[in-house]
């Protein structure tokens, strides 16, 4: 005879009484939601190359990308090891501008820097990501992240765009 009341079940073996807890039973939907979420905190890996897919003025047309790389693997407790750099300038002469006070967390969706200056350009970014999975298992073109850019020339703002960016896997 088995009996079972809210959390333990009853059973009765030749008089012998054994009491049992129960494991708490989900639905499969229940189910399924705890994995995506624990599955989606794990799977967010935003480090690679964002371009300009909606928004782009004339005043950003010397800039090709943003490149953010994770530099060493996470360790709880201890903040992010990254570098990154803005792509920018000529086709027969790229430059690079390295990413100084950049801001970005693999829980949170925001992400923000400012980069150095180089030949008088520099730029400014505050945004967040518009999605917190893997980047690398989207059609190409999707929007990932959005949020201001800005260029300054020699100090002074020459251009404030609010930009939507998608991903590219550097390798």
């Amino acid at each position: 005879m088995i009996i079972i009341l809210r959390n333990i079940s009853i059973i009765t073996i030749c008089s012998v009484i054994i009491i049992l807890p129960c494991q708490k039973v989900f639905s499969g939907d229940q189910q399924a939601k705890q994995k995506t979420s624990t599955a989606r905190q794990s799977l967010f890996d935003p480090f690679g190359l964002y371009y300009i897919v909606e928004g782009k003025e004339d005043a950003f047309d010397d800039y090709f990308n943003i490149q953010i790389d994770l530099l060493e693997k996470p360790k709880k407790g201890k903040p992010l090891e990254m570098a990154g750099h803005v792509q920018f300038g000529k086709k027969e002469a790229l430059l690079y501008a390295d990413l100084r006070n950049l801001k970005l967390s693999l829980t949170d969706p925001g992400l923000s820097f400012e980069t150095e200056e180089v030949e008088g350009i520099s730029f400014k970014f505050a945004g967040r990501f518009l999605r917190m999975d893997t980047f690398s298992k989207l059609r190409r073109g999707t929007p990932v992240l959005e949020g201001i850019l800005i260029k300054k020339v020699r100090g002074k703002e020459v251009a404030n765009e609010k930009l939507k960016f998608a991903f590219s896997d550097p390798g």
